[in-house]
């Protein structure tokens, strides 16, 4: 998946208010009756009567009803009172017979009390608050137990849906001691899909903790690599672990600048925005990235705008487009300076024809004859054929991936040969040997990278010697003048 080549934890705290009702009901009735006689003459009058306050007649407190009825000759009263919620009846009958003055005296009371009451009360109060804080804190992404040999990358790969903090450390049983015969320690890298480093840190922090690397992720898949590092001792049983949280920062708007692999800076990925170089510059901003066709204009370098598919980004001889190389055999057409109809190593198009250039490779060298002399050359059509390593290396201290071309001269044992290569803008490099093609660092006679200037060296073989002379470069090519002398 990778040409060599981001997670999620969330805190979540809830509060609940669920109210809570009572209720309660009570209900009350009262009657009273009462009732009279009295003889006499006369009539006599029953009267009744029923007060009560609430809804109706009469006198009461809260809900109630008071009626009052009489009948009958004589005198009569009657009284009903009710009080709270109810009802309350009073009734009062006199009757009076004969000669003289009856009284009836009818008294009813009906006291009823009702009351009914409810209250309910519910209250929920829920309050919740999260917090967290100190290292490592969030969900695992990953957990990995690796064992590291001596200079070799042990990798795999995760994938991010993106807007996360990963932080990624590693541990061993023994730790990490920072000094001292048993100093061992751990460099984190991480890819991305493309195989572009997104972060990088060895911050060689303890006794336990032996590198932390801490990055805010787009979406897609990365590779971690972890390299052992330090007195070049294997370690065993590193664990590798990789914890996010979600990222809360302020998304960045498109065409701000942006750092990739920062712990605190992401474009708005939600807008299709990632953080890309646009014209292969290394200078980011937060872009949609888009997909060229095959034959369309491009940038080379550029990370926003790639080509489809396996094409790249190459020069047709006019312009760079989409495209995929030729590689034509000898005397097969080409076209001069392009990267698409071009020929297959090591031959060279000229004049529209594909054939073996001097200069290529070690087997057909640039001879030069006499003692002194000044060569012109571009190594632009060239390819990139030889290297001696790393940097820091012994030959010219530095790497040597530009394009590169081989000359030769015979110098008598004895005689000093030096060479200098001069270049207007290339960062060019030179080195000797006596061993064509090279294949170890010892056989480096002598070399020479320097920028800027003119990167001078020389050799004094024992006997009579074949020397080549390699014009290399840093990164690039470029036209260039070989100044060579034998002096003995």
């Amino acid at each position: 998946m990778f040409k060599p080549f981001t997670m999620s934890l969330f805190l979540m705290v809830l509060g609940a208010v669920l109210p809570l009702t009572s209720l309660s009901a009570c209900a009350g009735e009262g009657e009273g009756e009462g009732e009279g006689e009295g003889e006499g003459e006369g009539e006599g009058e029953g009267e009744g009567e029923g007060e009560g306050e609430g809804e109706g007649e009469g006198e009461g407190e809260g809900e109630g009803e008071g009626e009052g009825e009489g009948e009958g000759e004589g005198e009569g009263e009657g009284e009903g009172e009710g009080e709270g919620e109810g009802e309350g009846e009073g009734e009062g009958e006199g009757e009076g017979e004969g000669e003289g003055e009856g009284e009836g005296e009818g008294e009813g009371e009906g006291e009823g009390e009702g009351e009914g009451e409810g209250e309910g009360e519910g209250e929920g109060e829920g309050e919740g608050e999260g917090e967290g804080e100190g290292e490592g804190e969030g969900e695992v992404r990953f957990t990995n137990t690796i064992d590291l040999a001596v200079g070799g990358p042990s990798c795999f790969e995760f994938t991010s849906f993106g807007g996360e903090v990963i932080t990624i450390r590693t541990q061993t049983p023994d730790g990490c001691p920072a000094s001292g015969v048993a100093r061992q320690d751990t460099e984190l890298i991480v890819f991305d899909s493309r195989g572009e480093r997104y972060v990088q840190n060895d911050d060689a922090s303890g006794q336990t903790l032996c590198s932390e690397a801490v990055a805010v992720l787009e979406p897609g898949t990365y590779l971690v690599c972890t390299v052992e590092v330090g007195l070049d001792l294997a370690i065993n049983g590193v664990v590798v672990t990789g914890t996010s949280v979600p990222f809360t920062g302020t998304p960045i708007a498109a065409g701000q600048p942006c750092v990739r692999g920062d712990d605190d800076s992401l474009c708005a990925i939600d807008d299709g925005l990632r953080c890309f170089s646009v014209l292969g510059d290394g200078v980011r901003t937060c872009v949609v990235p888009s997909v060229i066709a095959a034959g369309v204009g491009c940038v080379p370098g550029s990370e926003s705008a790639v080509c489809t598919g396996d094409l790249d980004c190459l020069s047709n001889g006019v312009e760079p487009v989409c495209g995929t190389a030729v590689n034509a055999g000898l005397n097969q057409s080409c076209v001069v300076g392009s990267a698409i109809d071009n020929c297959a190593r090591p031959l060279g198009c000229v004049a529209g024809i594909c054939e073996e250039i001097p200069g290529e490779l070690c087997d057909l060298p640039i001879d030069l004859v006499g003692t002194a002399g000044a060569e012109d050359g571009d190594s632009t059509s060239f390819f990139n054929d030889y290297a001696f390593g790393s940097f820091q290396d012994a030959c010219t201290g530095h790497i040597t991936n530009g394009r590169d071309v081989v000359y030769a001269v015979l110098v008598p044992g004895g005689s000093e040969l030096a060479v200098s290569v001069s270049a207007a803008t290339a960062d060019l490099a030179v080195y000797l040997t006596d061993t064509c093609p090279f294949t170890a660092i010892d056989q480096c006679l002598a070399g020479s990278d320097v920028n800027p200037g003119a990167n001078a060296t020389s050799f004094t073989p024992a006997v009579d010697t074949t020397l080549f002379i390699v014009v290399d470069a840093f990164l690039d090519a470029g036209p260039y003048t070989l100044d060579w002398a034998i002096t003995p």
